[in-house]
This record gives structure tokens, C-alpha cells and sequence, in this order.
């Protein structure tokens, strides 16, 4: 990376100031690992739901 930046600069590239994407989730994300996917798929997940409610 240091290479590239340092190549754009003697050659006068435009460098990226910001980046922004048009969406915060991935539609199909990498998988680096097998292992390391099939460890996460078998894991439970859980949400915690609380309620208040007034009672009058």
C-alpha cells in the first residue's frame, strides 16, 4: 500500500480523500476461513427484549 501511495504521488494520481458506501450491510460476505465460518454458523444467538410498561 505504502508503494502505491508513494507511486501516486511522484506521479501525480489523485489520491481518495472519502470513501462512503451506498449500503451498511454486505449481500454476501468473504468467508476467510471454513473452519472459522462453520464455528460462528453453530453458535447460538440471542436478543434480549425489555418492556416497560405503565400501569395506572
Amino acid at each position: 500500500m505504502r508503494d502505491w501511495v508513494k507511486a501516486a504521488l511522484i506521479n501525480g494520481w489523485n489520491l481518495l480523500h472519502c470513501v462512503t458506501f451506498s449500503s451498511n450491510q454486505d449481500p454476501s460476505p468473504a468467508m476467510a476461513s471454513r473452519s472459522q465460518y462453520q464455528k460462528r454458523a453453530d453458535q447460538l444467538e440471542f436478543k434480549v427484549l425489555t418492556y416497560s410498561y405503565n400501569i395506572s
